[in-house]
């Protein structure tokens, strides 16, 4: 049974979700619509394979860096109160635990999503289409690894509550 969340803050970070989705084909579509290659001169200082070595260094570290971050700021409200007096303290538990989570899908689509712009460039270094696929690729899976789910979304309701 699928149960719907009718939360308006989730449907926004699932919208986030899908404007990261769209913008995948876009990549494509540039590349092959707009055909345009900026050569590098014979005596540049770098070669196309060398930017493609380190595109693919880049891209390991932003799904890397996306996965960290989002795992360590949904696991911030699972940790323990540090035993101050929290009685001084304003409650923005609820505010602070939603806003978390739709800053942490935003950053996190835009890591993923800044996969496939790596491949556009080089692209448009003159690199071979088959890198575009492939970036694109990497960052689909990404973004549907990092997508918004309904059960973290329901454990910062639960907090919402509790506060």
């Amino acid at each position: 049974m699928v149960m719907k969340i009718p939360n308006d803050d989730f449907e926004a970070a699932r919208l986030i979700w899908w404007i990261s989705i769209a913008l995948l084909p876009l990549y494509l579509l540039g590349c092959h619509v707009l055909g345009i290659q900026i050569e590098l001169s014979e005596n540049a200082p770098v070669s196309v394979m060398e930017i493609r070595t380190g595109c693919f260094v880049i891209i390991i570290w932003l799904y890397a860096s996306a996965n960290i971050f989002r795992s360590n700021r949904l696991k911030m409200d699972a940790l323990p109160d540090s035993g101050e007096n929290t009685a001084s303290k304003p409650d923005h538990g609820a505010f602070l635990g939603l806003q978390r989570y739709s800053i942490t899908i935003l950053v996190c689509m835009g890591l993923s999503g800044g996969i496939a712009l790596l491949g556009f460039i080089l692209c448009l270094l003159g690199d071979d289409k088959q890198i575009v696929y492939l970036f694109v690729v990497i960052s689909g899976v990404a973004v549907m690894i990092l997508r918004p789910k309904p059960e973290e979304y329901e454990h910062y309701q639960k907090l919402e509550m509790s506060n």
